[in-house]
């Protein structure tokens, strides 16, 4: 039996190695993945030896203050991965920690695939020579990545944006609405405040606040958060709680509630790709920790939201740091409701038309199998519809 050690250290690297995963035993049942991961990778069928929630932390202070914990999870992997010797390891996403462990890979001569590329292309472009030099193979979502990975010579796949096959709304509005105790009459303004504890801490209470006045200027909207699953539910409901205005807190209804959301403030990250398939307006906001702010001048780049990355223009509103005021937040959230967010809806149609088409998750794990062996042999399939050289 093939052994695959996969790593994915955040809720957004849960969800696409999941669907890795189930693409992969569908046409190889005998692989055994095991690693690093949430619900979505157990569900899967994947062995979990750390939840990625143990992992989940962004900023250098935050890193710093949970150094502890994440080293003694470094020790463990590098541990289990010497003992195990898996036949591939597959690490997705989550830059800072995976470009780390790969020289644990790489000393075991174990071969590395690396799944969704870290956006070199946006920001500290400098990490692409090590990237080069530690991965055996890289697979990228965007199709402009594929030319920065073939220049300097790693074997690269175009596969496609697996969020294309996993953002589909289940319930219509109506029932999503019912379904966590709101008025289907009534406007919906979605909140989300990120998968990380410490975005918890520091960006739903300035959301709330932001609920607060908005609900004074308009008293018929109303408020959700869907929770993200490296998050405790009570954790969130307790902070919803001591809001001035009632905010439903669910689970596993994120894509329905972005959906019959009339407007998102919506955290920094891969939730920004996921409002914009559902096509909901959304304001971006974000807030770390200042030392970790410092190297902001040092980035760049002229927007912080994946959308305006990708679209290269400011599709969405990005309130950032000092920006990322309550009031701020509620007079843009406003303005969605009334023609920017229709101008917004139309922007984010043509921006999915840059994701690729459906079939991520397939052709990515058709690459991995290839591997491990286990393919058919042919070159991988494109997602543009060529076949990679």
């Amino acid at each position: 039996m093939k052994e695959v050690f996969v790593l994915a250290g955040e809720a957004s690297g849960d969800v696409k190695g999941g669907g890795l995963v189930e693409a992969a035993l569908r046409v190889s049942p005998d692989v055994h993945f095991w690693g690093v991961g949430g619900r979505r990778m157990r569900d899967a069928g994947m062995e979990i030896l750390i939840d990625s929630a143990e992992l989940s932390v962004n900023g250098v202070v935050e890193v710093m203050a949970r150094a502890r914990p994440i080293w003694y999870i470094y020790r463990r992997l590098r541990e289990a991965l010497a003992a195990r010797k898996p036949d591939l390891v597959v690490l997705i996403d989550f830059p800072d920690f995976n470009l780390f462990f790969a020289r644990q890979v790489n000393r075991l001569g174990i071969p590395l695939l690396w799944y969704v590329s870290p956006q070199v292309w946006a920001w500290r472009r400098y990490r692409l020579r090590k990237i080069a030099r530690r991965v055996t193979r890289m697979m990228v979502v965007f199709p402009f990545e594929e030319a920065m990975y073939r220049e300097r010579g790693v074997p690269v796949d175009f596969v496609g944006h697996p969020l294309v096959d996993l953002v589909r709304p289940r319930l219509a509005r109506d029932e999503t609405m019912r379904k966590v105790g709101l008025d289907p009459g009534r406007g919906l303004v979605a909140l989300l405040p990120g998968s990380r504890r410490s975005e918890l801490e520091r960006i739903y209470p300035v959301m709330l606040e932001a609920a607060e006045r908005l609900h004074a200027m308009r008293p018929d909207l109303q408020f959700a958060t869907p929770v993200a699953p490296t998050l405790p539910v009570e954790a969130v409901a307790a902070k919803a709680r001591a809001a001035r205005v009632p905010v439903a807190i669910a689970e596993d209804l994120a894509y329905d509630l972005m959906a019959a959301a009339d407007a998102v403030v919506v955290a920094a990250g891969t939730a920004t790709l996921e409002c914009a398939l559902v096509g909901t307006p959304m304001v971006m906001v974000y807030r770390i920790s200042p030392i970790t702010y410092l190297g902001r001048p040092l980035v760049g780049v002229e927007h912080y939201c994946m959308v305006n990355l990708i679209a290269g223009r400011r599709v969405v509103p990005e309130l950032v740091q000092a920006d990322c005021t309550p009031d701020r937040i509620a007079v843009t959230a406003l303005d969605l409701l009334g023609p920017a967010g229709a101008a917004q809806r139309i922007a984010l149609a043509q921006l999915r038309e840059r994701l690729g088409p459906p079939g991520a998750n397939a052709r990515a794990a058709r690459v991995m199998l290839g591997m491990l062996g286990g393919g058919s042999g042919d070159a991988p399939a494109r997602a543009d519809g060529g076949s990679a050289p």
